[in-house]
């Protein structure tokens, strides 16, 4: 999809997934949107990990230096999406999603200061046998991967979302 921007809108209250076996559309087409879908995500995800090692840099979104609301605007601008560029703002995308249903490309959200809500985010890079990881900007290291079950954000995790990866 280069060069075609595609606007991930806001998940509507009482929306379906089209990729449900109770969609009103032909299972061929479901198939074929479903595997767009997999490779725009395989696309996003190639693209953040390609940031890795990219030191941290408050409202950064460039190789020299990102956060981590930056690291994903960046990327999903890169395969021609459109997020907006807050963690706050990002966490209405899409539909929210229990940890067990949490899938590559999905939005993972963390409140890591008391009190301030919604401050952090990264993406699902892999999720099997209960194991997630995901990748974000830390101040520390910068870009990099993480695992969800690491104590700091097992504690501060507060909500996963899918955003739609296609109209």
């Amino acid at each position: 999809m280069p060069g075609k921007k595609t606007k991930i809108a806001k998940a509507k209250k009482g929306s379906k997934n089209t990729h449900t076996a109770k969609s009103n559309k032909p299972a061929k087409e479901v198939n074929e949107e479903t595997r767009l879908e997999d490779e725009i995500i395989e696309q996003v995800i190639r693209l953040t990990k390609s940031y890795e090692g990219t030191p941290y840099r408050f409202g950064g979104s460039s190789r020299s230096g990102m956060d981590c609301s930056g690291l994903l605007t960046t990327c999903f601008n890169e395969a021609g999406l459109q997020l907006p560029r807050s963690s706050t703002e990002q966490s209405t995308v899409g539909q929210e999603v229990s940890l067990a249903e949490v899938k590559p490309g999905d939005l993972i959200f963390f409140s890591t200061e008391k009190g301030k809500g919604i401050n952090h985010v990264g993406l699902v890079t892999q999720a099997a046998d209960g194991e997630i990881t995901f990748i974000h900007s830390t101040v520390s290291k910068g870009v990099m991967e993480d695992k969800l079950s690491t104590p700091y954000y097992k504690r501060a995790y507060v909500k996963a979302r899918r955003p739609s990866y296609i109209n």
